[in-house]
Formats: C-alpha cells, structure tokens, sequence
C-alpha cells in the first residue's frame, strides 16, 4: 500500500519503509528494507500480496512496526485499479481513519496509532519547496559509498546497487480540507520522487509543471485517500507515505436522467 523513498542506512547502505494491511486487517510496517538490493524475484510492487517471516521490532516501539526476513519474500497477486479500485479500497478503509491532522498526531505522541489514512473534500494546491538540505551529508555519502562486499555475503539473496542513491533536492507539501479545515502534510511517497526524479531528467525546463499536472491538476478531480505514517524517533510527526487518487464514479445515464428530472 506504500513505500517511502530510500534513506542512508549505516548497516544496509540504504533503506526504505513499506506499510500495509495484513489478510485479518490489521496495519502493518515493515522497516527497514533495502528495496533496492533486493533480487527481483523478492521486488514487491505496491498492492502486492506477499508472504514472509516477520517479527516484532525490537528497536521500534510502534505496535504496527515489524521486521522482515526478506530473503524468504514471496509474491503474490497484486491489486488491479479496475472498477474505481474496488479491489484495493477495502484494505484502505480497514485503517485507521482520520479528519484532523491534530487528532492524528495526538494518537502517535500516545502510542494509540502510527498508520492511518485520510479522505480529502478538497484539495488547495501542491507545494514544492526547495529542501532544506538539498545534498547528502558527509556522513550519508559515506554511508552511500561504502564497499558492499561484507553486507552481501552475509546476505545471499541481495544484489549491488547499480547507483548511488539521489537525493531530492525538493520537499512536496500538500494543502486540503476536511470538514472545512485546512491541513498541511509533507509527501514522501516513493512515486513523487521518482517522477521528480524522471521529469527533472527528460524535462529539466519545466519538471515543476509534469509534477503539478500529475499531482494536482489530475488528483484534484479524483478522490483522494492519503495513506500517513509517522516517525520512528518523532511519533507526534505524520507524513503522507502514499497518495491514492481513485477516479472518481461517472453518473449512469439513468442517474443523470432523474438528476435533469428532479430539477
């Protein structure tokens, strides 16, 4: 249901987090990941069924939070988006759902949640703001650049990395309304930063533009659901951890004709 971008891991060079929905219903993170390393008969798409050990983390107090032997991954079916996604929307409601972002981050402060997800009414407009760290640290390079060597003959099943990780130089903010209140939430999604990634590449004189059109101009006719996650360090800090913009259902013919009816 969601993957965040990949960050420097001092023991995996670099990680990712991925959350879902267990087949009883139950919300569930797996961290860390080191997607990227990952053979590709273990590369789980988002949507994807999949079956391996895990175990509750025991560095991470989120109840939700788990770690994966990710050498025994094994795929299963993935989630179409036929029908306004009707496979793939009754997992998004068996989370936690949210109107305000200040209820949301008083249930992580407490422990109560650290997964949920939100219905957008409206939304106001995409924000893309220079990042206040626009480079990696010194001591992420280092991270980034060390001899893989040791980390994949420990673990078999992983790969090397063709290419140093990119840091994006952007933060994506969205602005909405709930109820009537306007929020405010940082997107870390793994798809927004490859599209910055891929439109920065092939368009470089107007990526900002691909980016708003897809993000924005096309999600704001859709209805919205914002899958949030929050930190492992700052449990009161959500962010949106993926963006699911589901078109919406076109009237019948049937429907329009009593709507023209009943005016």
């Amino acid at each position: 249901m969601a993957k965040t971008y990949p960050t420097p891991s001092s023991k995996y060079i670099e990680t990712c987090c991925t959350a879902g929905i267990t087949e009883d219903g139950k919300p569930i993170r797996i961290y860390p990941v080191p997607f990227r390393q990952l053979k590709d008969d273990k590369r789980y798409k988002k949507w994807q069924w999949i079956e391996a050990p895990i175990a509750q983390s025991d560095n991470d107090s989120r109840k939700e939070s788990h770690k994966i032997q990710f050498e025994n991954i094994k795929l299963g079916i993935t989630l179409g988006t036929a029908n306004q996604w009707i496979q793939r929307i009754p997992w998004i409601t068996k989370l936690p759902r949210y109107y305000d972002l200040g209820k949301l981050s008083e249930d992580g402060k407490n422990g109560t949640c650290s997964l949920g997800y939100m219905k957008v009414d409206s939304l106001i407009k995409l924000e893309i703001k220079k990042a206040d760290h626009s480079k990696h640290s010194k001591e992420d390079l280092e991270k980034l650049a060390r001899n893989s060597f040791d980390l994949f003959s420990d673990h078999g099943d992983l790969q090397e990395i063709k290419e140093i990780l990119q840091k994006i130089p952007y933060d994506f903010y969205y602005h909405f309304t709930i109820n009537g209140k306007d929020q405010k939430a940082k997107i870390i999604d793994w798809e927004i930063c490859q599209l910055y990634r891929r439109c920065s590449k092939e368009h470089p004189d107007c990526w900002e533009a691909k980016i708003q059109q897809k993000y924005f101009e096309q999600f704001k006719k859709f209805d919205l659901y914002l899958i949030m996650g929050n930190q492992k360090r700052f449990h009161h800090q959500f962010m949106i951890i993926s963006v699911c913009g589901v078109p919406k259902k076109r009237k019948s013919y049937a429907d329009e004709c009593q709507m023209t009816f009943d005016l």
